[in-house]
């Protein structure tokens, strides 16, 4: 987070998640309902084997965001094609709905890629 040029690796994703999170939920921010009412996931749960982490691995990264009691999932995900890049899904499982932030949308689109998440 020095350079402004820098590319953002998933430990400065990962820290400004958490602290975004952090200011978001504290009592006397006016958002704090709605920071309480999401899940941040890591970048590290989709990480290993491009995608294919094993149950006990993903439970690890997850369980203490207690995502079970959560109506929004935050992801963020590290793409590759066509260049490098961050995008952010949100997920609304109560109403299985997945909204897909991504800069790069128009280089190549997303929706071939959604099989391999569910």
């Amino acid at each position: 987070m020095n350079n402004p040029s820098a590319w953002l690796n998933d430990g400065c994703i990962n820290g400004i998640g958490a602290l975004l999170q952090k200011v978001f939920s504290h009592t006397s921010n006016p958002h704090s309902y709605d920071a309480s009412r999401c899940a941040l996931f890591n970048t590290f749960v989709l990480q290993p084997a491009g995608g294919h982490a094993s149950d006990e691995y993903i439970w690890q990264q997850v369980k203490f965001s207690e995502y079970w009691s959560k109506d929004i999932w935050i992801l963020p995900i590290h793409h590759t094609q066509p260049s490098r890049h961050w995008v952010l899904c949100t997920i609304l499982p109560y109403q299985c709905t997945l909204l897909l932030f991504d800069s790069f949308s128009h280089c190549k689109p997303w929706i071939t890629e959604i099989n391999v998440c569910f």
